[in-house]
């Protein structure tokens, strides 16, 4: 049995403690993934039961509630562009303390974060080759290389 653990986990402070609880209730290890492999994980699961249903490529975004994985690719060839961004449901609530029900400005706040996000996911995700050795589950670092493409998602 593999056991996940994604963005929350990455950033917590108690990060060793909750690891050490799971292990003591559910006796198995938890493993903290990267950003990268959470988007290449969200893209198989999201695009299994598509094949041959739809026309591809697909995008697919995950929005959780620590991060947001953006990954572009079809189920034959996999992901060509992936990169998770540091906003997800709970992030936001946090960062903008909303009241109930939230105004119109607080609103706005959380607005304008979200599309800094989608415009940093835009930035950062080059569509690369998964041939390439820094794609997530090459063997290099994950910033780019030679087979980098200019194109942008």
């Amino acid at each position: 049995m593999r056991f996940v653990a994604t963005s929350a986990s990455r950033d917590a402070g108690n990060r060793d403690e909750f690891i050490a609880g799971i292990r003591e209730r559910l006796g198995v290890e938890p493993e903290v993934i990267s950003g990268d492999e959470e988007a290449l994980l969200s893209f198989h699961g999201a695009t299994g039961p598509l094949v041959g249903r739809h026309e591809e490529p697909f995008l697919v975004v995950d929005l959780g509630g620590g991060s947001t994985e953006f990954v572009l690719g079809s189920t034959q060839d996999g992901p060509i562009a992936a990169c998770s961004v540091n906003i997800g449901c709970v992030r936001i609530t946090e960062r903008h303390g909303f009241s109930d029900p939230p105004s119109p400005a607080e609103l706005q706040a959380a607005l304008a974060d979200i599309d800094a996000a989608i415009a940093q996911a835009g930035a950062l995700c080059a569509i690369r080759s998964n041939q390439d050795p820094g794609w997530a589950g090459g063997n290099g670092d994950h910033g780019g290389g030679e087979g980098a493409r200019a194109q942008r998602l």
